[in-house]
């Protein structure tokens, strides 16, 4: 059971055992780490059934996603996996074949890049989560 009856049927916010927004602060230690005894005095967490609704269709979907994939195209990415080709190129891959390949390195200096910009957007935006050890 997951005692959803006090709460409103459609909510995206996580609520305290009152009814009233989860309150983050109360469970956390001054460091931001995780206190089990102010939890258990506080409350344990409640999720309207909008949201539940929501993770659980998240999951269920990724999951027939990769079982539904490997089901219907199993035999080809297998085919492909151990290097031989899968069948002939199609129309897209022909026309394709006439613009020079990407080197590797833009590849290494996007994702360098987009590294970087996520440390910094993480530094800047939470103090609580450390993306290195000094």
């Amino acid at each position: 059971s997951f005692k959803t009856g006090h709460l409103p049927i459609m909510g995206y916010l996580a609520y305290d055992r009152f009814g009233l927004p989860y309150n983050v602060d109360q469970i956390l230690n001054p460091d931001k780490t995780f206190n089990a005894t102010a939890y258990a005095e506080y409350s344990p967490l409640y999720i309207p059934v909008s949201l539940i609704t929501t993770y659980l269709i998240a999951f269920v979907l990724v999951t027939a996603l990769v079982v539904s994939t490997i089901l219907d195209f199993g035999d080809e990415l297998w085919k492909a996996l151990r290097g031989n080709r899968p069948e002939d190129d199609d129309v897209h891959a022909r026309l394709m074949r006439k613009y020079p390949e990407i080197p590797t390195l833009w590849y290494v200096g996007v994702f360098v890049v987009s590294f970087v910009f996520a440390i910094a957007a993480i530094q800047v935006r939470s103090a609580s989560i450390v993306c290195y050890r000094a």
